[in-house]
């Protein structure tokens, strides 16, 4: 079955727009086709990504590094926290996509925001807001694989199978690490790290993902990038890469 493409609507239009259907009064059997064919708002087109603002100049090369971490009572607590909050809005960003593409054929662009503003779950806003960002861009990409049939559609995630982890990104100086310390975002102080391999210098911390694995060991997995330099020899026909 073919699956049309670019039919994206925000996930509050979503609702409304089933809200509208289940209201819709038919005498004897309708078509899915048919009932799409009431007075409905737009579908939005879903935006190219725009390769051209793509900086190409530059070439990175991405270096992990995954170290324990010892983190006192309350920074445990707030992490498993973060942990949870992940874990719930996937599986209700991933509920609320599977319900209207089965009732509606079209794929909602639910983010974040839309639940943060739900008085109910208002408790969102407490945390690490990249954390949040980065369930919705894994949700995007799993749900697209799926239709595409690149690989199944994405699971619910239930407590004690699924990673007990959430990742977040560096914004300025909000994450750093010092002298074997760790500073993430709404987390308070800074968590002590096992650092027991040397960095390389001139990188820059681009990521952290944090995984409380089920033996109770916390774990620390930071990502630095380092730029590429191509240098040419013109003495010989041949050229090599070189970090800098």
């Amino acid at each position: 079955m073919k699956h049309k493409k670019n039919q994206m609507m925000p996930i509050i239009e979503g609702w409304k727009l089933y809200r509208i259907l289940q209201s819709v009064k038919v005498t004897g059997p309708v078509s899915h086709t048919a009932r799409l064919q009431v007075s409905l708002p737009a579908l939005v087109k879903q935006k190219k990504k725009n390769s051209s603002r793509r900086d190409t100049s530059v070439e990175y090369r991405y270096q992990a590094y995954r170290f324990r971490g010892y983190p006192d009572k309350v920074q445990a607590a707030e992490m498993t926290g973060f942990i949870g909050c992940c874990r719930f809005l996937w599986n209700r960003m991933l509920a609320d996509r599977r319900d209207l593409y089965r009732e509606l054929g079209v794929t909602v662009k639910n983010t974040p925001a839309d639940y943060k503003d739900i008085p109910e779950l208002s408790w969102l806003n407490g945390c690490d807001s990249l954390a949040l960002c980065n369930v919705q861009l894994n949700l995007e990409r799993a749900f697209s694989e799926g239709l595409s049939g690149e690989k199944g559609m994405p699971r619910f995630k239930k407590k004690g199978i699924a990673s007990a982890s959430y990742k977040t990104n560096a914004q300025g100086n909000t994450i750093r690490l010092e002298d074997g310390k760790l500073k993430l975002p709404k987390i308070t102080g800074m968590v002590r790290l096992a650092v027991h391999r040397e960095i390389q210098e001139g990188g820059t911390l681009k990521n952290v993902t944090v995984t409380h694995e089920p033996d109770g060991k916390w774990y620390f997995s930071l990502v630095y990038n380092t730029t590429v330099t191509v240098v040419f020899h013109f003495s010989s026909p041949l050229f090599y890469l070189r970090v800098s």
